[in-house]
């Protein structure tokens, strides 16, 4: 178990599988969700505000344009959030561009809740480590 849970921000166009996932990372103890919205300017507005620690997204296939300005969206107004971008590998972004359009960690489209929640574990034990190496940082 982690020291203290990370908040999660879901922002899946997919209703269905963004509530199966919210009911799945709630019954894990490491996990705590923030919120959850269709992959819009609501998403980008509560992402910003609440200040997740891994925001994980999901568009439809045919709105992975939409994901790439949500991204680059959340760099600028909440820099520290990581972002689990589930996207085809087709459509991700070919060259980034300082920065704002990339996410800490890509997964396929299709991949399964299971995938996504290791995923998000694994992001959530590097945050971890993060801090604990911060901590130890003399004059940190």
């Amino acid at each position: 178990m982690l020291a203290a849970p990370t908040s999660l921000y879901l922002g899946m166009d997919g209703r269905s599988r963004r509530l199966r996932l919210a009911q799945l990372v709630a019954l894990h103890p490491d996990l705590r969700v923030l919120g959850h919205a269709a992959v819009d300017q609501s998403c980008l507005r509560a992402t910003i505000a609440r200040r997740p620690d891994v925001l994980v997204l999901a568009p439809a296939a045919d709105r992975a344009a939409a994901a790439m300005h949500l991204i680059a969206g959340v760099r600028r107004g909440s820099p520290e959030t990581r972002i689990l971008a589930l996207v085809d590998p087709d459509e991700r972004p070919g060259t980034l561009l300082a920065g704002e359009v990339s996410a800490a960690r890509f997964l396929a489209e299709a991949a399964s809740l299971d995938e996504v929640l290791r995923a998000v574990l694994d992001l959530a034990r590097a945050r971890r480590a993060r801090e604990t190496a911060r901590r130890r940082r003399p004059g940190a």
